[in-house]
């Protein structure tokens, strides 16, 4: 009789109707060549928009590396919103890593490192309105990250869908993870002038071409 260990049961956590192992995420996370060690949690205060955290050391590299190498291995649902380097790993007086201290240092440093850019023109102001809806919290500065305020991929769809029906434009998914802050969607944005095609009566014998989303 053989017993394996697994992982604890109480590191599952459900985001965006996925049942996903912490301990699964810092795995993969360990088994990229330049993480030394890495933690992965869920803060319990995020119950409507539940959020990953990845505390990593690293050998070489930035934090922007580590999502970019993990964005590969993983499914977007198992991608944490928030990476942030540690050198030093808080230890409760028993030896065990701090959780409660890791994660007040996460929320400290993104509260500091964020730079207030203001909105910019008319496209900035109706993305913005969009991203607010979306993310159920007001957004009103260019620098906003999308997934390190909660979105994840299916919310990144229904915004796709909410920006294409307020401007009137193309919008990929693609463009939302290739460009995750609202500053830096909004310029993806102002550089595609495809509009959507005018809806028009097709023949009830005429082939029907699937959507993207169909696609």
């Amino acid at each position: 009789l053989a017993i394996a260990l697994m992982g604890r049961a109480d590191s599952q956590v459900k985001v965006a109707g996925h049942r996903i192992t912490l301990a699964e995420v810092e795995s993969h996370l360990t088994a990229l060549t330049d993480v030394q060690r890495a933690m992965v949690l869920c803060p319990p205060t995020d119950a409507t928009q539940t959020r990953l955290f990845a505390f990593v050391q690293l050998n070489r590299g930035t934090a922007d590396d580590i999502r970019a190498a993990l964005a590969a291995v993983v499914p977007p649902y198992m991608m944490p919103q928030v990476f942030v380097p540690v050198i030093d790993w808080p230890l409760t007086p028993n030896g065990k890593v701090d959780r409660h201290a890791l994660l007040a240092f996460a929320r400290q440093s993104a509260t500091v490192s964020v730079e207030r850019t203001e909105l910019r023109g008319d496209t900035d102001r109706q993305v913005a309105e969009v991203w607010s809806d979306v993310l159920s919290r007001p957004v009103t500065v260019r620098d906003v990250h999308f997934f390190q305020e909660g979105g994840h991929s299916l919310l990144a769809m229904k915004m796709v869908h909410l920006v294409q029906t307020a401007l009137g434009v193309q919008v990929s998914l693609r463009q939302v993870f290739d460009h995750p802050t609202l500053g830096a969607f909004c310029d993806s944005l102002s550089q595609r002038t495809e509009a959507l095609p005018a809806l028009v009566p097709k023949a009830a014998s005429a082939h029907w071409p699937l959507s993207m989303a169909q696609q």
